[in-house]
């Protein structure tokens, strides 16, 4: 993802094991991810990434009430706050 310049912002299943490294000031968490299961046990390569955890909770939306869980390279909770983030991702997702 660095390496080319893209940015990540993906939402991904709520029992992805993300176990939080850091916790950042607006809530989120850096946590690292893995090919397998070996790679976490052993700490072996893993991809730092931040986790945006969080409920809808407008009844207009499908998954109103569900927790949903977003992951992005974007680590800087200063420069790209969570809350933004959630809003781009849906605001990107009606326009699909």
């Amino acid at each position: 993802m660095e390496a080319t310049g893209i940015k990540l912002l993906v939402r991904v299943v709520k029992s992805l094991i993300l176990r939080p490294v850091r916790v950042l000031g607006d809530g989120s968490y850096l946590a690292k991810v893995y090919k397998n299961d070996s790679d976490r046990r052993k700490d072996r390569d893993g991809v730092m990434v931040r986790v945006i955890r969080y409920t809808l909770d407008d009844p207009q939306r499908v998954g109103h009430g569900e927790e949903h869980v977003l992951i992005t390279d974007l680590l800087d909770e200063v420069a790209h706050p969570a809350t933004g983030l959630i809003i781009l991702y849906h605001d990107v997702g009606k326009r699909s």
